[in-house]
């Protein structure tokens, strides 16, 4: 318990330090939603200004980003996740004209609720930190990002257990931490984007999913109605570990406020289909619709 308990708050504070430090060291300069780095000739910057150059991925459910949604399951009680992520770049290095590099380290830390019952009680929580290194050449650009995730049953119980009762509620947590290094390459125009890649999982616990690979790509399209900018994304994840079954994200979303606003928010519809993003629910399947508000630090 204590070991466990350790890992929570070592990862929870390193998620939190993250996702602070990128809410604070976001600057007011214009950038487009997926801006081009301006070429200066060779050069290197300290936290700089820019933001990543692997942009955020919009409808990947377990990316670095701030996000409250209300979901209705196929089944089961209505559910509000609530995540608070985001990113810091370190180091940026441009060299020459044709490419760039960075540096960057990230996190989040999100929750599940109950949204129907009256103690609104927290079912799950995870937590993610990491470091990612990404190259860019015009409009690719190729991140490999390592990371280490745990998650945690909500403590709250909906009544007084008994002693029996109380050790069978404990005997249904279990440790999850999840190591993974995640190769990913993007392609970005105007209009488009296309991304594919994978993730490798190591002394990752539970059994099953260790030592196992997952198979991510995606596409998401950027389009105006009237004077308003509207996306849809599309994520899939493949998991080795689960008989190569799949995870399936589809969002289409508003973005609100101005074009050049550097944390710019977007309201999104979303269905979800496959095993929970959540890791202490990892083998449970689920389909479910959600409305939502993400804002980009």
């Amino acid at each position: 318990m204590r070991n466990r308990t350790w890992r929570t708050l070592r990862t929870g504070v390193l998620a939190l330090l993250v996702t602070v430090a990128a809410a604070t060291a976001r600057g007011d300069d214009e950038f487009r939603l997926f801006p081009k780095v301006e070429r200066r000739g060779e050069k290197v910057q300290l936290f700089p200004d820019d933001d990543r150059l692997l942009k955020p991925l919009l409808a990947d459910p377990e990316e670095a980003q701030t996000r409250v949604s209300y979901g209705f399951p196929s089944h089961g009680e209505h559910v509000m996740d609530a995540t608070f992520g985001g990113n810091v770049v370190i180091l940026r290095w441009e060299i020459e004209r044709e490419h760039i590099l960075d540096l960057s380290v990230r996190g989040r830390a999100g929750g599940r609720f109950e949204a129907t019952t009256e103690s609104f009680p927290l079912l799950a929580a995870d937590f993610m930190g990491g470091a990612a290194f990404a190259w860019q050449y015009e409009e690719d650009t190729v991140e490999l990002l390592a990371s280490i995730e745990s998650s945690h049953l909500g403590d709250e119980a909906p009544e007084p257990l008994d002693q029996e009762e109380a050790a069978e509620a404990e005997a249904e947590r279990f440790d999850y931490d999840r190591r993974a290094v995640r190769l990913l390459w993007s392609h970005d125009t105007d209009e488009w984007r296309l991304y594919a890649g994978g993730s490798f999982l190591f002394d990752s616990d539970p059994e099953p999913i260790n030592q196992s690979v997952v198979i991510h790509g995606g596409l998401e399209y950027y389009f105006v109605l009237g004077d308003q900018d509207f996306y849809a994304a599309l994520d899939v994840q493949v998991f080795e570990y689960d008989d190569w079954n799949t995870n399936v994200t589809a969002q289409v979303g508003w973005f609100l406020g101005p074009v050049y606003h550097q944390a710019r928010p977007r309201l999104f519809l979303e269905a979800f289909t496959g095993h929970s993003p959540f890791g202490q629910f990892w083998d449970e399947s689920e389909t479910f619709f959600s409305v939502g508000l993400a804002i980009g630090f």
